[in-house]
């Protein structure tokens, strides 16, 4: 079965932006966070970056969830994107999800979630270090 929704990739990163031309710039992707001081700590900032194709015209929602899988509990209200595909034809959406002071109450280890709707599409594990 040919598949609707395809992630080209997906980063979590320091810093994003598109600059001239849509050029797309990705500085500092990160699989780990190792806080200076102690817990509960802010990460000062930090992006969700990904570039997905869409095969099929429609009205679709963009989600990213962050979980501790500890007790898989959403520590962030997930960010939501609306995207209306109009034309027939396969589409290129790239998102960049700027998060501040992401809290993180304790180490150990997390999953930034990509879902399109109630499919996940992008699991993306990141773990907090203790000093």
């Amino acid at each position: 079965m040919d598949e609707i929704f395809i992630t080209n990739f997906a980063f979590i990163c320091d810093y994003a932006f598109t600059g001239e031309g849509g050029k797309l710039s990705i500085i500092g992707i990160f699989k780990e966070l190792k806080p200076s001081g102690a817990f509960p700590f802010r990460h000062p900032v930090m992006f969700v970056v990904s570039s997905l194709t869409i095969k099929k015209p429609g009205n679709y929602e963009i989600f990213v969830k962050i979980i501790r899988l500890r007790d898989n509990a959403e520590i962030f209200t997930p960010l939501k994107y609306d995207l209306s595909l109009k034309e027939d034809k396969v589409a290129e959406v790239v998102t960049l999800a700027q998060l501040t002071n992401l809290k993180f109450d304790e180490p150990g280890d997390y999953e930034f979630q990509i879902f399109i709707g109630t499919e996940l599409i992008k699991k993306l594990p990141v773990i907090v270090k203790a000093n």
